[in-house]
């Protein structure tokens, strides 16, 4: 996954959990997509993307590691 491709993700994110976000600042926001970016290099946008939307309508909570930990080890995930 791209800087490019974390930025659209954190916008999902944002917008499944605007109050977990509200307030964030704009560096916040630039950490945030990198550590995204950086978690995540190894792995298609399009996976990250399934795993996001898992989690948000499993109702994980916004975190990261929370949201990405069980759902890329799924073994459906694994074959996208």
């Amino acid at each position: 996954m791209t800087k490019e491709e974390a930025v659209r993700v954190l916008a999902i994110l944002k917008a499944a959990y605007p109050n977990s976000y509200n307030g964030m600042t704009k560096e916040e926001a630039t950490g945030t997509v990198a550590v995204l970016a950086l978690q995540f290099v190894e792995i298609s946008f399009d996976v990250v993307l399934m795993a996001v939307q898992k989690g948000i309508s499993l109702k994980h909570v916004p975190q990261q590691h929370l949201i990405f930990s069980s759902v890329l080890f799924d073994p459906f995930l694994k074959e996208a």
